[in-house]
């Protein structure tokens, strides 16, 4: 299902990164008939099936981003309450530059960088943009907000 690229990307995921991602793509899977219509009226797939590969590969790669911070779950936990905590503009150059800190910034953009990875690595228009905007707000989604929401749903995070 993946490309030769994705599947380097997927590898290098954790295995709880892994066993989650492969939960969203069942949950995905199981549910793409409820916007198969309005996805085919996008313009972002050329067929049914690159749909549902698409969406699938979308869901099972969103969370890639997080393969460059290296963290453990105690950090990701610590993570996300300091960056839930943290003022705005607390990730200065000054703190990204710290090896640490950088590791803790990294994990705070990973859908961008799981974006760009997807991007470098090839894969389709829908599967890096969910997974660059897949903690966005809805309305900044550049997916087919129906694609985005029935991904959204099915992730848990």
């Amino acid at each position: 299902m993946l490309t030769v690229g994705e599947l380097g990307i997927w590898q290098r995921m954790s295995p709880q990164d892994q066993r989650h991602a492969i939960t969203v793509a069942q949950d995905v899977a199981a549910r793409l008939s409820e916007v198969e219509a309005a996805a085919m009226k996008s313009g972002w797939f050329d067929d049914v099936e690159d749909f549902r590969h698409s969406a699938t590969v979308a869901a099972l790669l969103h969370d890639c981003g997080k393969v460059v911070s290296d963290l453990g779950t105690m950090a990701r936990a610590g993570a996300t309450v300091l960056w839930a905590a943290a003022p705005s503009g607390i990730e200065s150059s000054k703190l990204a530059r710290l090896s640490a800190a950088r590791r803790l910034v990294d994990y705070r953009h990973h859908p961008d960088i799981g974006g760009r990875l997807l991007v470098e690595a090839g894969s389709r228009p829908l599967v890096s943009a969910w997974a660059a905007e897949h903690h966005l707000n809805r309305q900044r989604w550049s997916v087919p907000p129906e694609v985005g929401l029935l991904l959204k749903e099915c992730d848990d995070d």
